[in-house]
């Protein structure tokens, strides 16, 4: 699958176990930024060894604070929200690429499935 011009941004502290299988379902994206809150693990070295951007943001019980600095720091006009223990299927890859790349003025919501 190609890359299309789009940004996933994942908020992460301390999900080693998780991180490398999220940032694969989403390697679809153009950019992959991680906005770490201070993770004392290995969850940095392993997005950075899969292509991600890091970029350190004080988590402070904020989320919303974290999801601004993650927008704010995108370089795509488009972006998908995604948590570290989440995983983007083919079929909704194949679905956000269609949405980006014919530029539809749309909001979605993504239902999700719980294991």
């Amino acid at each position: 699958m190609k890359k299309i011009p789009l940004t996933v941004v994942v908020l992460t502290y301390n999900e080693q176990k998780n991180i490398e299988e999220c940032l694969k379902s989403a390697s679809f994206a153009d950019e992959i930024l991680i906005i770490d809150g201070g993770s004392k693990d290995e969850t940095k070295s392993i997005a950075q060894n899969l292509g991600a951007k890091v970029l350190f943001h004080e988590l402070n019980n904020d989320y919303a604070s974290q999801r601004n600095f993650g927008i704010k720091n995108a370089s795509n006009e488009w972006i998908f929200m995604l948590d570290a223990d989440e995983r983007i299927t083919k079929e909704l890859a194949d679905e956000i690429s269609s949405c980006v790349e014919n530029n539809l003025d749309e909001t979605y919501r993504v239902s999700r499935e719980n294991h």
